[in-house]
């Protein structure tokens, strides 16, 4: 079955949209007053962008040590450097698809180029997804707790009153309903039987080139190897406890990369409780930006960004914005393709991108 990602057409129609977006935001944000003061983008010295670009690089890491121990998992020899690769790859794509889209593919086809089987690929991936998933229940439950025990709100710069506690709640009930599907599908045959067929019926009549026995061939094949890692991680739950760590890694430098920012350009002193408020913010902005099936959260998650840390941030907000969506998209983007052009490079001519081609 052939699966490609996208043709240069959509890339540059989603760069398009990007761009128009983004440009919509900052100006509807400058209306409001968002960036008028950024005086303290020109006092804060180079080292602070330094360590700005070191969290960045740390949660990098954290992911793509994940990303390696799914590798040791199966017995297979991928070094470091090159899961670091397929983190910039999945990265990539995620950053110019809506919703995220292009992230696996981009993963998959990037494992294949480095000489992985489909069924390695899609271990691997499977093995990453159901670390994180498992991480992100842990995270809210002992969000909900905190919040729930010292009454944690939050008032957004429109006047609206957030219970964090709430969105704790709203956001296990996600995931544990996300897990729970997951499982469901590998698990219950009549149900994943009956999507498979559901969602056969639309991908065969908009893709051209895919039979319905090919992709009900692939599908039931993804299943059988989602029920063996699941199998496994619950068996062996022990040895994942490095992948559990460095995916907490992940969310502390990814999820409190704002309040890192804050601190630099206020110059206040470190604060435990402020940390972990700010990590619960970021949550609110990462859940609300995934409705928005926008390519790169173009626009939605400045906008976002603003309402929720406006008036925690007060003035500095305009400026913590500005370097938040500079280093943890743009600058990223700008890596992952330079990445993506050399490792292209490296096979002396262009690879049309494409998922399971052989078959």
């Amino acid at each position: 079955m052939e699966k490609k990602l996208l043709s240069k057409r959509q890339v540059i129609i989603n760069l398009v949209i990007i761009a128009i977006v983004t440009i919509l935001a900052i100006f509807y944000l400058a209306k409001d007053n968002i960036f008028d003061d950024l005086s303290s983008l020109g006092k804060l010295p180079i080292y602070a962008y330094l360590l700005i670009a070191f969290a960045v690089l740390g949660y990098v890491l954290c992911d793509s040590f994940i990303i390696y121990r799914s590798f040791r998992g199966i017995n297979n020899e991928m070094k470091y450097k090159d899961c670091i690769g397929m983190y910039l790859y999945g990265n990539l794509g995620s950053s110019l698809t809506p919703s995220k889209a292009g992230h696996y593919p981009m993963k998959l086809y990037y494992m294949e180029k480095k000489g992985n089987s489909i069924d390695q690929a899609l271990s691997v991936v499977t093995r990453a997804q159901i670390v994180y998933s498992l991480v992100n229940i842990i995270c809210y439950i002992i969000m909900y707790i905190i919040c729930s025990v010292n009454n944690v709100t939050f008032t957004m710069s429109n006047g609206n009153v957030v219970e964090l506690e709430l969105i704790a709640l709203i956001g296990f009930l996600i995931a544990l309903v996300s897990i729970g599907i997951f499982i469901s599908l590998a698990f219950i045959p009549p149900i994943n039987n009956l999507l498979i067929r559901i969602s056969c019926f639309f991908v065969v009549k908009t893709r051209k080139g895919i039979t319905k026995a090919d992709y009900i061939k692939h599908q039931k094949r993804k299943m059988e190897i989602t029920r063996t890692q699941i199998v496994y991680f619950i068996k062996n739950i022990y040895k994942e406890v490095p992948s559990i760590i460095a995916n907490f890694g992940f969310l502390f430098f990814n999820n409190c990369l704002p309040y890192f920012i804050y601190l630099l350009l206020s110059k206040n002193s470190f604060n435990f409780g402020e940390l972990f408020f700010y990590f619960a913010l970021y949550q609110t902005v990462s859940y609300v930006t995934t409705f928005f099936p926008i390519p790169g959260n173009a626009g939605i998650a400045e906008s976002t960004f603003a309402l929720v840390y406006k008036v925690v941030m007060g003035n500095l907000v305009g400026a913590c914005l500005l370097l938040w969506r500079l280093f943890n998209y743009y600058l990223m983007v700008i890596v992952d393709v330079i990445y993506f052009i050399i490792d292209t490079l490296k096979g002396n001519k262009f690879k049309k991108i494409e998922i399971n081609k052989e078959e």
